[in-house]
């Protein structure tokens, strides 16, 4: 075998040996240097309302979300979609908006809006410039 040949195969075994290497995952033992921790604070209003605080000043948004405690899970077989219609119910107004406002007013102030229906609970959220929270609120 040629010395030129030789190292071609010497080269690609150490390049070989150094990929595998650093594919191989760390060892158990060993603790990220960077943990990714996600700050939230829990309260409890007198009315029952639960309140979960997650403040991240990455970006000039908000987002306000509500949860019910009720999704299709507890629909009669033979008499589905009631969580899906109340989904629904969300846009069709509110003692301060009327029909399709809501909609309206997340989007004339540049956010974004919508709800799901899961398993257990349904939900519906906005996202918006930090700037309009008490409006959102107030909504």
């Amino acid at each position: 075998m040629s010395t030129f040949l030789r190292s071609g195969v010497a080269l690609a075994l150490a390049l070989l040996m150094s990929v595998t290497t650093l594919a191989l995952p760390p060892a158990p033992n060993t603790a990220p240097t960077n943990a990714f921790t996600v700050p939230v604070v829990y309260y409890k209003l007198p009315n029952g309302l639960r309140v979960a605080l997650s403040p991240d000043h990455s970006a000039p948004t908000v987002a306000v979300a509500v949860y019910y405690g009720v999704g299709f899970r507890v629909e009669p077989k033979d008499r589905t979609g009631f969580a899906h219609r109340f989904e629904h119910m969300m846009f069709q107004g509110s003692q301060n908006l009327g029909k399709m406002e809501m909609i309206k007013l997340v989007q004339q102030n540049g956010g974004t809006l919508n709800g799901s229906t899961r398993f257990d609970f349904t939900n519906y959220f906005e996202i918006v410039p930090a700037n309009k929270l008490e409006t959102m609120l107030w909504a």
